[in-house]
């Protein structure tokens, strides 16, 4: 338990008190709106939102 209190990843989901700790539901549902999303940001004009996305997952 310790190691994840001490990691930032999966401390902000997580309601920590003097002597309990408690998975943060309200957190997770938040964060879940996001699952498998991701946004790009180019000046590229040329190329197309698929070929960009393509380019950047080959990196």
């Amino acid at each position: 338990m310790k190691t994840l209190i001490r990691n930032n990843a999966y401390r902000r989901f997580l309601k920590i008190d003097r002597t309990k700790v408690e998975i943060d539901q309200k957190a997770i549902q938040e964060e879940e709106l996001y699952d498998g999303k991701y946004v790009l940001m180019t000046n590229n004009q040329e190329l197309s939102s698929d070929e960009i996305a393509l380019y950047y997952k080959e990196l």
